[in-house]
């Protein structure tokens, strides 16, 4: 895998990848700020857009970080 990533890399050129993943990193810290400093207005919000179970809040919360993230790569 770390063969093809770099084999990537080489062909779509450095400064490009490297914007990427800096875009990319710099997203997850700011996931990870908004989940660690405001998890009861989170639960809130994720109450208002689901109507349901633990789980159900937990698998919408994963599909927000990974819609996110999916939107920042498309992006970037």
């Amino acid at each position: 895998m770390i063969a093809l990533f770099g084999a990537v890399g080489i062909v779509r050129d450095y400064a490009r990848e490297l914007g990427i993943t800096t875009m990319l990193l710099l997203a997850l810290w700011v996931l990870k700020f908004v989940d660690a400093e405001f998890p009861e207005q989170l639960n809130k919000l994720l109450a208002l857009l689901v109507n349901g179970s633990a789980i159900t809040q937990i698998t919408a919360k994963a599909l927000i970080v990974c819609g996110v993230l999916i939107i920042i790569g498309c992006i970037s």
